[in-house]
């Protein structure tokens, strides 16, 4: 049975101690107040190697958690999958090293057989589909992209019933560039579509291709940051959330926003409902700040608009709001703060209503800094 106030909620992170961190809670709380709103049911550390292991993306089905990463069993990064029971024991995993650069697993989709992953091979990018039951690999597609010196990263990855839909990041390694959007078939990897363009039109400056959303039976949800005055108002860096058409990728609209007069703007995940969008990301206004969005998904139109900030003003680190899950009459928003002087894990839920805030549960596993829940690092799983 499904209980909407009983939610589940996986999360993981890996930081420079070197260990993966997994953590299994349960939601029992409606308090705003409430510091243990989410209780611990187990929590796993994991150190596979001498050097950073990194725990990227995680995706669930109604019995397992499927996690990508990276080790450095081989003596460089290598993309690592793994299959777990829900209550965290390992069915499965697979190191893949194709190069003796380091490569890293970054981003897992599934559906009812299979599981899809994007992430980085030396300086390029690839994708490839693997069997749930036990890893094995149905094909695979990776690319450097022309024309771009440094290396290339997959940003996001989603499906839908028949395709696989990927953002691209070229030369995001320092500054990014284009924006690269693919569409491909699920059952071989063949390319549907591909959309590469320069969103600031020629302003140069970071242009970064942060996330992507297949949710919609007919148009896909992109954001990410662009540049320069004609987009942006100012010479910096802005927010440009995006709507195409799924059948070939042409665009239905694009808005911008500027936070501040500042490089980082950013928005780095967006999920929706039948009628919003529900955008989250960074505001940069002298420090970090979270941003929270609502905007129509006919036309982009803003609805609502939140900030968030508890950490140190002056703060590199600051406060980043990194992933956003709509469920029923809620958001569920995740990222980092800096409260307690360092880093720290932050997740909110939030009424979709106002953005009044339910609960907020933090955590804050070492003194390192690089600690926070990242794009795609945790899920609901409410059955």
């Amino acid at each position: 049975m499904c209980i909407r106030d009983r939610v589940k909620i996986p999360l993981l992170k890996s930081f420079s101690s070197r260990t993966i961190y997994l953590y299994y809670g349960n939601n029992f709380s409606e308090s705003a107040s409430c510091l243990e709103c989410v209780i611990t049911l187990w929590n796993l550390s994991i150190d596979f190697s001498y050097g950073n292991d990194y725990a990227s993306s995680l995706a669930i089905d109604k019995e397992y958690l499927y996690i990508v990463g990276s080790d450095r069993i081989p003596g460089n990064d290598e993309w690592r999958i793994e299959k777990r029971l829900k209550n965290g024991s390992l069915v499965w995993s697979i190191g893949v090293n194709p190069t003796p650069s380091d490569d890293r697993a970054q981003l897992v989709a599934v559906d009812e057989d299979n599981i899809y992953i994007c992430g980085s091979e030396g300086n390029g990018w690839k994708v490839e589909a693997r069997k749930k039951i036990d890893g094995t690999l149905l094909w695979n597609y990776s690319k450097k992209e022309e024309n771009y010196f440094h290396p290339d990263s997959c940003a996001d990855i989603d499906i839908d019933s028949d395709y696989v839909y990927i953002a691209i990041c070229p030369g995001c390694g320092w500054g990014g560039e284009n924006w690269i959007i693919e569409k491909r078939f699920k059952n071989n990897g063949t390319l549907v579509w591909r959309v590469n363009f320069d969103p600031s039109e020629g302003a140069g400056g970071w242009r970064y291709i942060q996330t992507i959303n297949a949710k919609d039976k007919d148009f896909l949800y992109v954001g990410g940051s662009n540049y320069g005055i004609k987009a942006c108002g100012t010479q910096d860096m802005c927010w440009r959330i995006e709507k195409r058409f799924k059948n070939n990728g042409s665009l239905v609209w694009t808005v911008h926003y500027n936070p501040s007069p500042y490089n980082d703007d950013n928005p780095f995940s967006i999920d929706l409902d039948d009628e919003f969008l529900y955008v989250v990301g960074t505001a940069q206004n002298g420090n970090w700040t979270w941003a929270i969005e609502k905007r129509l998904k006919n036309n982009g139109s803003l609805v609502l608009r939140d900030f968030w900030q508890k950490g140190s003003k002056y703060s590199w680190y600051g406060d980043w709001a990194f992933h956003v899950i709509s469920y029923f009459d809620y958001i569920f928003v995740g990222g980092k703060d800096r409260s307690k002087g360092d880093s720290q894990w932050n997740l909110q839920k939030r009424s979709k209503g106002d953005f009044s805030i339910e609960w907020i549960w933090q955590f804050n596993p070492s003194s390192e800094e690089e600690e926070g829940l990242d794009k795609k690092s945790f899920a609901i799983d409410d059955c």
